[in-house]
């Protein structure tokens, strides 16, 4: 309301200036003219007839038309120069857009990363939350992060599985451990599954996509690694076998579990094992120091 009232006002004050303009201009042609003949009069005396006393105004009709013809030239020049007052504040209003997209392309891409680390933060919490959540009844309880430990030693039986023939009992083994536990094993791995989804979709750097991953991992005790491991070597698994190895998952695979799951071990590639994978792999030296 009141930026319409003020346009109003605006509007009138617009008017009254040019009629009062019009008023003034129209006062000042009057006394030129009377003023003219006045001057003509008292220059040339008073004239006998009335062709002459027309001549008296000739000097104000020429002197008019010269204003006038100024007058045109004036707004001619006032029109160039407004016109190129507009075309600078085009050029303005362009690169005033131009440095708007910009920022707005920023805002947008800073936006996104907002939005991923919302979803993903919130995800780890969910993983986090299920984990405290499970409960591995038998004698003695366990639970929380203890749990895996008891899963891994339900697999484990006393033996070791060093032949390669030997992925299948670990296979099978697995799949009853899984189908008895699936209440608590099926959500954990894929809530941790679709993490890892999430951060492949987003297609980041790599130097990024390394940063996120480790705080996963992080996340992870050695024995969740472990049963990550076999989870991936199951048919139950398969689709979180890319991950694994894209994401260096078993980097912090403890070194004690080589001589247990060796089969399920050289299923994958050294990729799977990072930084660590000297320790996994006898035909790869370790990494030197930079």
């Amino acid at each position: 309301m009141g930026e319409q009232s003020t346009k109003k006002d605006s509007t009138k004050d617009s008017i009254w200036t040019g009629i009062w303009g019009f008023l003034i201009i129209a006062l000042v042609v009057i006394l030129l003219w009377v003023a003219n003949g006045v001057l003509m009069l008292w220059w040339f005396e008073h004239p006998d007839h009335a062709g002459p006393a027309g001549d008296l105004f000739g000097a104000a009709t020429s002197l008019f038309s010269g204003l006038a013809f100024a007058g045109l030239i004036s707004t001619l020049l006032m029109q160039r120069r407004e016109l190129e007052l507009q075309r600078e504040q085009l050029e303005l209003q362009n690169e005033e857009l131009q440095l708007t997209r910009g920022e707005l392309g920023a805002t947008r891409s800073e936006f996104q990363i907002q939005r991923f680390e919302s979803r993903f933060f919130g995800m780890i919490k969910l993983l986090n939350d299920h984990v405290e959540s499970i409960v591995f009844k038998r004698t003695p309880l366990t639970e929380g992060r203890n749990s895996f430990a008891a899963f891994i030693n339900t697999l484990r039986y006393g033996q070791a599985y060093q032949n390669r023939d030997d992925i299948e009992k670990i296979q099978a083994e697995y799949a009853k451990l899984y189908k008895k536990h699936e209440g608590d094993l099926g959500p954990y791995f894929r809530l941790l599954y679709n993490i890892f989804r999430q951060l492949d979709f987003e297609e980041f750097e790599y130097e990024e996509e390394k940063r996120y991953a480790a705080i996963v991992r992080a996340q992870l005790s050695s024995d969740e690694i472990c049963l990550l491991m076999l989870n991936g070597v199951s048919k139950l698994g398969e689709p979180f076998e890319k991950f694994i190895n894209k994401f260096a998952l078993l980097e912090h695979l403890s070194e004690n579990y080589k001589d247990i799951f060796q089969p399920a071990i050289d299923i994958y590639g050294p990729s799977a094992f990072g930084d660590r994978a000297h320790l996994f792999f006898e035909d790869i030296d370790e990494p030197q120091a930079q």
